[in-house]
């Protein structure tokens, strides 16, 4: 992992076994029992259209001196949009969504956690922009669910960060939460896999403001065995998602990512110390 300000914080989570803690700063948040989740007035379309075209330019920019990003697999990335699908990543950047809708021309859609819930302009911005943020209310959770089967039901993707928390800069893969893979085999939709992969900076790097590197990789996708009860296919497709994603980063690295296969005691040196 790279150091960062959560480096620190990141150590202890990981002696404790807390591999979805939430390490960053939560904002207030907004529940809306009334919110709005797609945007179909006129105004809208408008604001969207212009406001991708900005991204559409941003992004490139932002991911070549920022990160050096590099995508790979692009045509599973096509193979998705000819059906729909629930995309899936490690959830360690803060442009996660921002490099996803660099991959695509269509919208993309990205289920945000309840700190999206925002009020005025800015939660206006960022929910026309594809977001779709989870809540606590019971009304707006059932909302969600009637958009999402909507939204697949025609050929959207949407994506969904099954780790829910963010641990910016870590370069191991922790444990999934099922919401994905509800939505997908719910809907017998396809569960794209995806990984971001993460490498130092070079000393010209630094000097043109690169924090690190950033390689995505797109996965081919996979799909539920409806052989199966549906709660054991919800179960093979997170796991299978995620055996695929650390298979694809232990390639990249050379090393084992898996958290729930590695001892952090032994890591850190700390096995033979009196804690």
């Amino acid at each position: 992992m790279i150091n960062n300000k959560y480096t620190e914080i990141i150590k202890e989570c990981e002696l404790k076994g807390d591999f979805n803690a939430e390490i960053t700063k939560i904002s207030a948040v907004n529940l809306d029992q009334q919110r709005k989740y797609l945007y179909n007035d006129v105004f809208s379309h408008i604001f969207y259209f212009f406001m991708r075209i900005f991204t559409a330019v941003l992004a490139p920019v932002i991911g070549f001196f920022g990160f050096r990003l590099k995508v790979k697999g692009r045509k599973n990335l096509r193979a998705a949009l000819k059906t729909g699908a629930i995309s899936v990543s490690n959830h360690v950047l803060l442009m996660e969504s921002l490099f996803l809708k660099h991959t695509t021309f269509r919208r993309y859609y990205y289920v945000g956690g309840v700190q999206n819930n925002k009020k005025g302009f800015g939660g206006y911005f960022i929910n026309v922009m594809g977001n779709l943020p989870l809540s606590t209310e019971l009304s707006s959770k059932k909302k969600l669910d009637k958009v999402i089967t909507h939204l697949l039901e025609t050929k959207h993707l949407i994506h969904i960060d099954p780790e829910a928390t963010m641990w910016i800069g870590y370069d191991k893969i922790r444990p999934f939460y099922n919401g994905a893979f509800h939505f997908a085999a719910k809907n017998k939709k396809p569960v794209l896999p995806m990984v971001f992969l993460i490498t130092p900076p070079t000393k010209l790097d630094k000097l043109l403001g690169c924090k690190y590197r950033v390689t995505m990789q797109i996965l081919p996708s996979i799909r539920a065995d409806t052989s199966l009860p549906f709660k054991e296919q919800v179960i093979s497709l997170r796991e299978n998602a995620r055996n695929n994603i650390i298979s694809a980063a232990e390639k990249f690295y050379g090393y084992p990512v898996d958290v729930t296969k590695i001892d952090f005691k032994k890591y850190y040196g700390l096995d033979n110390q009196q804690q």
